[in-house]
C-alpha cells in the first residue's frame, strides 16, 4: 500500500501538472476521470484497470457515510478502485487525506492549488 507521503506527493504532482480541474464538459461536476483524460485528485490514484463510471458522482466520503443502498453499493465500487491501487482506505489518516485532497480539487480555484497544497503538505508532513 502506498504511504501518506506517496499518496500526497502523487496528487499534488498531478494537480499542479494537470493545472485543471477534471469537470464532465456537459454538467460542470467533478469526475473521477473525464473523457478527455483529465483526472482529480483522488481520480489519479484509482489505475485505469480498476475505475468504473458508476462512481462519479460519489465523494470519497460516501466510503463511509453513505446511508442509501445504491449508493453504499457504488461506494464500495470506488473504495475496492482504491484498494486494488494501492490505498489502504481503513487507515483514517490516509481516508482524511483523501478527502482533504479532493476538497481542494473540487472546492479550490485552480490558481489556489499550489498554496493549499503547500499548507496541506506542512500540516501533514512539517517539512515545508
Amino acid at each position: 500500500m502506498k504511504t501518506l507521503r506517496q499518496i500526497f506527493d502523487q496528487v499534488k504532482d498531478h494537480l499542479l501538472k494537470q493545472q485543471v480541474a477534471a469537470k464532465d464538459d456537459s454538467t460542470g461536476e467533478c469526475h473521477y476521470h473525464t473523457d478527455n483524460g483529465h483526472q482529480c485528485a483522488v481520480g489519479c490514484l484509482i489505475d485505469e484497470a480498476y475505475y468504473d463510471p458508476c462512481i462519479e458522482g460519489l465523494a470519497v466520503t460516501d466510503i463511509r457515510h453513505s446511508k442509501a443502498p445504491t449508493r453504499r453499493e457504488r461506494a464500495k465500487i470506488l473504495e475496492q478502485a482504491l484498494i486494488q491501487s494501492g490505498i489502504n482506505t481503513d487507515d483514517t489518516e490516509v481516508f482524511i487525506l483523501l478527502e482533504g485532497l479532493q476538497t481542494i480539487h473540487d472546492e479550490v480555484k485552480e490558481k489556489h492549488w499550489p498554496s493549499h497544497l503547500k499548507t496541506m503538505e506542512k500540516d501533514y508532513f512539517s517539512t515545508v
